[in-house]
């Protein structure tokens, strides 16, 4: 047993809850979303002359880009616990994949500014 392994969801702190963390990568994919679409359409905005609004709603949407950040700092230095327990009656984890998939994610926006 690990010392930081819970038995009780309610023992986890929020920001390594799988709850929030989920909401926090959803988030971050609709920004991702909105922005590579609004970057395919940037030259129609701009010959309509919308172009300024674009950019104005890109900044907007970077809120939703700044709480992956807390799911891959929390991936960096413990684990993000599901409200299930194993087979040992220890809070079950985010697999590898999540956090690949967390990885991939902050990526894609390092890449989109």
């Amino acid at each position: 047993m690990n010392k930081k392994d819970y038995t009780d969801y309610n023992n986890v702190p929020w920001y390594r809850k799988s709850s929030w963390n989920t909401v926090f990568v959803f988030l971050t994919f609709i920004k991702l979303f909105i922005s590579f679409f609004m970057m395919s359409i940037a030259p129609i905005l701009a010959v309509v002359g919308l172009k300024s609004q674009s950019i104005i709603l890109n900044y907007f949407l970077d809120i939703f880009t700044s709480p992956i950040l807390i799911t891959v700092y929390s991936l960096m230095t413990g684990n993000i616990y599901i409200n299930k327990l194993d087979n040992n009656g220890f809070l079950k984890k985010w697999s590898v994949l999540n956090k690949v998939v967390a990885w991939i994610i902050l990526a894609l926006i390092i890449i989109s500014f």
